[in-house]
């Protein structure tokens, strides 16, 4: 499983490719950031849930069975 990852230099924006739904364990706390998850399928939006943790934070798994795209955008 690849997981891909990138981010502008100033770290505000944050987007994340997710192949299908599982946990995902980020060295970065996403916690104060707007998250939106995208259905890459089915084009559908949902807020993900995302639990702190010691080493950044956690995605957890999402309801659809499709990859995603994950942005994070600092307000």
């Amino acid at each position: 499983m690849e997981i891909r990852a990138a981010k502008t230099p100033d770290n505000n924006t944050v987007a994340i490719y997710i192949p299908y739904s599982i946990p995902v364990k980020l060295g970065v706390d996403l916690s104060d950031y707007d998250l939106t998850l995208i259905d890459l399928e089915h084009k559908y939006f949902a807020k993900p849930l995302v639990k702190p943790a010691d080493y950044g934070c956690e995605i957890a798994m999402y309801d659809f069975n499709s990859d995603a795209l994950l942005i994070a955008v600092k307000p």
